[in-house]
């Protein structure tokens, strides 16, 4: 395990509130939170891991306050999920 030092670990803590204030307003946190992460020291797979799991919980929190809050419905994931069924079966020329 890697040993930070003080100076690092506020680094990435500020990276990383940076990156998600950007992320929530933008998109693209990851611009800011991955050389961040890099520049610690950190193996590049780490980093890479570590800024997916990151990107996916921003996702699934995003997701869960719009139904939380009533900003979207289930029925609207149902017609997504019904297309990309339908061009499972199928060949990309079929797709186009």
């Amino acid at each position: 395990m890697m040993q930070l030092s003080l100076e690092m670990t506020l680094l990435i803590i500020l990276g990383g509130f940076l990156a998600a204030f950007v992320d929530s307003v933008v998109g693209g946190g990851g611009l800011i939170s991955l050389p961040v992460l890099l520049a610690t020291g950190m193996p590049i797979t780490d980093a890479f891991g570590t800024n997916k799991l990151a990107s996916s919980m921003s996702s699934l929190t995003s997701t869960m306050s719009f139904y939380v809050f009533g900003k979207s419905r289930r029925s609207n994931g149902k017609g997504i999920v019904y297309s990309l069924r339908r061009r499972r079966g199928r060949r990309c020329a079929d797709c186009a």
